[in-house]
């Protein structure tokens, strides 16, 4: 937990760091009304927090797919930094859709769940390993929803938003598929509880899956208006 709590201090005190250079640094973040300032500083933190991840989560996810090792300990540790961000958004940020907010809340809960777990065991907790690896990767999604705020030039824009749903869209499938395909054969390997323990899983992962629909949805919509304008 010291991870868990060194950690949100640090990203809850970036908030207000980055507030106060991007006031004095970029014009085009003054103009952003006050309600949506945090909104704009949680994406590009996450974003950041999320790139340098990146590395370790894809090394965590190679070995545990193809070598078969699970680092339990390594696992909790990015469970947790992984939570950190949307934790801290849950009190700073203002205005987030609803469906961002149980999204928030259900990492939170996974991260809880994270720490019991012992993963050298094959149990339901790592389909959420998986999923939260394939989560990570999307960092460049974060940083278009805060660009859309600030003055970026027409075609980076552009291959921003392409970039972003190819690689949201690529990972969510592939997630999806592996999620589908290990669920499905846990469920007939198991037992009563093993069962049990993948519909509670199922049930809060649902609610994580349509958050990403609506931002798949969102972005596909985003790249066609773009084009539009070019």
């Amino acid at each position: 937990m010291a991870v868990f709590v060194i950690g949100s201090y640090v990203v809850f005190a970036s908030y207000f760091v980055c507030d106060f250079h991007m006031m004095r640094l970029s014009s085009s973040y003054t103009k952003i009304p006050d309600e949506k300032k945090f909104y704009v500083l949680s994406n590009l933190i996450k974003a950041a927090v999320l790139l340098s991840y990146t590395p370790l989560a894809a090394l965590t996810l190679y070995r545990a797919l193809v070598r078969d090792e699970w680092n339990t300990q390594r696992i909790r540790n990015l469970g947790v930094l992984y939570a950190i961000p949307d934790f801290v958004s849950l009190f700073l940020v203002s205005r987030m859709a609803f469906s961002t907010k149980l999204h928030h809340v259900c990492v939170v809960v996974f991260m809880v769940a994270n720490l019991f777990n012992d993963y050298s065991d094959d149990g339901v907790g790592r389909a959420l390993v998986v999923y939260a690896v394939f989560s990570t990767f999307a960092y460049l999604v974060n940083l278009l929803l805060a660009s859309r705020f600030l003055q970026v030039n027409a075609r980076m824009a552009l291959a921003m938003s392409v970039v972003a749903l190819v690689v949201y869209g690529s990972c969510l499938c592939i997630n999806w598929l592996w999620q589908l395909r290990y669920v499905l054969g846990r469920w007939y390997m198991t037992d009563t509880t093993g069962r049990l323990a993948l519909a509670v899983y199922l049930s809060f992962i649902a609610m994580v899956v349509y958050d990403d629909l609506v931002l798949v949805s969102w972005l596909r919509l985003n790249v066609k208006r773009k084009l539009k304008v070019q």
